[in-house]
């Protein structure tokens, strides 16, 4: 958005701020349009106005009410602009099912969301944004807490973006940070808990401490398990998990990348472990470009840039981390499956920190 758009977006709000309480009380329970302000919402430049948690839960209102049929529903291809800080915590989830996922363009403007999320029961995917589909989401940052029970995704910024849809649609996230605690069952990422194949995350950030508590935990530093593409992001967090657990992704899948990615932060689990990602499982996937200087520790398959790998390519890669062990350990990767396709060319590691 550029700086113009921004000063005229501030302009609406600061003329509309004051007769919001009279369109919406602070408890409000309004659905679609009538309770937005700032503009029609259908374009950049007249985006709906978000300045407070109550806005946020009218968000989420409109859309986990919506009733139009899958795979459209109210917030399609409509726009919302963040247009302060929210310091009040925020404990609604956006979007929970097929036909009531997010599906618009939220424009965070590098203003920072507070998140309560706590979840104690098995049930729909969690995180700012619950379930997304053809949805693009910039610029934002969360901080404060996710947690989740049950095996379902978990991500501070999304729970997930729909695999079953039809149509399925693309979503980008990009340019977003997340500071939060994020714990759960399985399926859990820093940023976003499974993608799609469509789905795209750049530039993202986690500095978030990231846990799960049981087996084929699947859990990653920006995304747990999907099939999409993640490029030049960071891992920051200390990752921990029991199965599949990376730095950058816990299980890649289908023709999924990561790409120009860097994990700084610990990992440890007990099998499928590693400094970008946990395992390759039955994809042509690629790996490419990416940089670990994490401590990696497990049990079985650890490895400083992959865990497990039984198809794909893993090209140019760079680990320097320490990488412990006690079987199928490597600098690289920590166990693969040539016969099936598993291709790991011009890599390089450090022998001095992992010993080979």
């Amino acid at each position: 958005m550029n700086k113009n758009l921004f000063s005229s977006l501030m302009l609406v709000g600061a003329l509309t701020v004051g007769s919001l309480n009279a369109q919406c009380p602070n408890t409000p329970k309004c659905v679609f349009d009538s309770c937005y302000y700032g503009g029609d919402g259908l374009s950049e430049s007249t985006a709906f106005q978000i300045w407070s948690k109550e806005h946020l839960e009218e968000l989420a209102d409109s859309v986990n009410n919506s009733t139009v049929p899958n795979p459209y529903n109210w917030s399609t291809n409509k726009y919302f602009a963040l247009m302060n800080d929210i310091t009040d915590t925020v404990r609604t989830v956006i979007g929970y099912s097929d036909a009531r996922c997010f599906q618009g363009h939220f424009q965070g403007q590098n203003f920072t969301i507070t998140l309560g999320i706590n979840v104690p029961v098995a049930g729909s995917p969690v995180g700012l944004f619950g379930m997304v589909n053809g949805a693009t989401i910039l610029n934002v940052t969360t901080e404060g807490y996710v947690r989740r029970v049950g095996f379902t995704p978990v991500g501070a910024i999304v729970g997930t973006s729909r695999t079953w849809a039809t149509p399925e649609m693309p979503t980008l996230i990009k340019n977003v940070t997340n500071n939060c605690e994020v714990s759960g069952t399985a399926y859990i990422g820093g940023i976003i808990g499974q993608t799609a194949y469509n789905t795209s995350v750049e530039f993202a950030t986690n500095t978030g401490n990231i846990s799960a508590t049981t087996r084929k935990s699947h859990i990653g530093g920006i995304v747990g398990l999907g099939s999409g593409i993640v490029s030049n992001s960071t891992n920051n967090g200390k990752i921990f998990g029991d199965e599949v657990v990376g730095g950058i992704q816990g299980s890649l899948s289908l023709s999924g990348k990561i790409l120009h990615s860097l994990n700084i932060g610990v990992v440890t689990g007990n099998k499928a472990v590693g400094g970008i990602l946990g395992e390759v499982w039955y994809a042509p996937a690629e790996i490419f470009s990416n940089t670990n200087h994490g401590f990696i520790k497990g049990n079985n398959e650890v490895g400083g840039i992959i865990g497990y790998m039984d198809l794909g390519i893993a090209t140019n890669n760079f680990n320097s981390g320490v990488v412990h062990g006690n079987q199928n350990v490597g600098c690289i990767v920590g166990r693969r499956k040539v016969s099936i396709g598993a291709k790991v060319i011009n890599n390089h590691y450090d022998k001095q920190m992992c010993g080979e």
